[in-house]
């Protein structure tokens, strides 16, 4: 056999040990993948057990126990009322946008909805107070990027 060929059946088996450990590391992420999904599947039908009980609190009870499960998830979703979650959004649909309590009744009215000045203005001091919002003028508030993040907010604290 000559040099040439005996590199040849060299490098053909050292391509061949590469391939089989290949194929074996794929073999062990997939399965690994498998697991994840399993455990991702399964936190979200917990999340949604425990929200769904939640929900079947007295509302004290339920904001306490809302806050706590929030805190253990890395605020994950708090229950809001739509409007306030309408607010939330429109202020969320435009960050760079100043909002007045003003453009925020009109936005919802646009959606079949209207709210006092008393509630615009509640929410927004308490998206203010929560660092999701700055003010920058009277009457005049500007989102902060940490508002992306947030799902919503105890409604007992927006009215």
């Amino acid at each position: 056999m000559t040099l040439e060929a005996k590199q040849k059946n060299h490098l053909e088996e050292v391509i061949g040990g590469v391939e089989r450990e290949l194929a074996g590391v794929m073999k062990e992420i997939s399965i690994e993948e498998q697991k994840l999904n399993a455990l991702v599947s399964r936190r979200d039908s917990l999340r949604a057990a425990l929200r769904s009980l939640i929900d079947a609190l007295p509302s004290t009870e339920r904001k306490r126990q809302l806050i706590e499960a929030a805190d253990y998830e890395g605020r994950d979703p708090i229950a809001v009322s739509e409007t306030a979650r309408k607010l939330i959004e429109f202020i969320r649909s435009d960050i760079e946008r100043v909002w007045q309590v003003g453009d925020l009744q009109q936005r919802l009215e646009k959606h079949g909805e209207r709210i006092s000045d008393r509630y615009a203005s509640n929410t927004l001091r308490k998206l203010r107070d929560r660092g999701l919002i700055s003010r920058v003028g009277r009457g005049k508030y500007r989102a902060n990027n940490t508002i992306l993040a947030i799902e919503g907010l105890d409604e007992d604290d927006l009215e």
